[in-house]
């Protein structure tokens, strides 16, 4: 297929939830999950602040699975797609739009750290 650009998005962040792994009709996996991705600055004041983005990524296939089987919430993700924008309605007939980041068989996810451990 031929573009006349180029739509890409790298993302590293923490899952939000434990990843939830969906198969369609016809067998193929689909992954949804919420990334988080903090920015740490200072205020004009010189204070410390921290901004939290969250990003919905749809993973499809093998790398679906994997992420299903392997994360859980607060682990760290690499994912690499591109951004799609879609209407819906939503469950009270609301017209919305949303933005998500698609991972098909043209981009990448790598697992990266995993939550350390808490408790005694």
């Amino acid at each position: 297929m031929a573009t006349k650009g180029l739509n890409k998005v790298q993302i590293i962040g923490n899952l939000g939830t434990d990843p939830e792994v969906q198969y369609l009709p016809n067998g193929k996996a689909k992954c949804v999950v919420n990334l988080a991705t903090t920015e740490i600055f200072k205020d004009r004041n010189g204070n410390p602040k921290e901004e939290t983005e969250w990003h919905r990524v749809i993973i499809w296939g093998k790398r679906a699975e994997i992420v299903g089987q392997f994360r859980m919430k607060g682990d760290q993700l690499y994912v690499e797609g591109k951004k799609k924008t879609r209407d819906y309605k939503d469950s009270n007939g609301q017209e919305r739009t949303i933005c998500e980041i698609i991972v098909d068989q043209s981009g990448d996810v790598q697992l990266l750290g995993k939550k350390e451990a808490q408790g005694i």
